[in-house]
């Protein structure tokens, strides 16, 4: 296959319209998941928000901005999908929940071994991203773009 078909092979009407389809079912999922979280403390409601949300904005932009205007997350969840920043109180409060709802879990499972390994790596993986991640003010400060 030359270069030319595999281009506009991948950029092809159906093939786009399956990946907004894919990213539309998807945050769907994460905000279904998310909901369950306001009832069930162990589910991590936020992050998965923050995940529809950035699917939501490369799917259905309409939806995106529903959750943008939820007061209490909406603005950091725009700010987050817009400009890939959080503020440190919510990373503070990312990972402190993240961290609880772990040690929570493990201890009401009962975990040990490799099941407690891999999801405190997993945490680990995670908390670590959550907490790279640029601040408004050093964005607004041009040290990173």
């Amino acid at each position: 296959m030359s270069a030319l078909a595999k281009a506009l092979w991948q950029t092809s009407p159906a093939r786009i319209d399956l990946r907004i389809s894919a990213l539309k079912a998807l945050g769907t999922t994460f905000f279904a998941f998310g909901g369950v979280g306001l009832l069930l403390p162990l589910v991590p409601t936020t992050e998965l928000w923050m995940a529809a949300a950035y699917c939501y904005a490369r799917s259905a932009p309409q939806l995106a901005e529903r959750l943008f205007a939820q007061p209490g997350i909406g603005r950091e969840l725009r700010e987050w999908v817009e400009n890939g920043v959080m503020r440190r109180k919510v990373k503070l409060f990312a990972i402190g929940g993240m961290s609880a709802n772990f040690a929570t879990a493990a201890w009401i499972a009962d975990l040990s071994g490799g099941p407690l390994i891999t999801w405190a790596a997993a945490v680990l993986v995670i908390a670590t991203y959550v907490a790279t991640r640029p601040e408004r003010s050093e964005v607004l400060a041009g040290r990173i773009t």
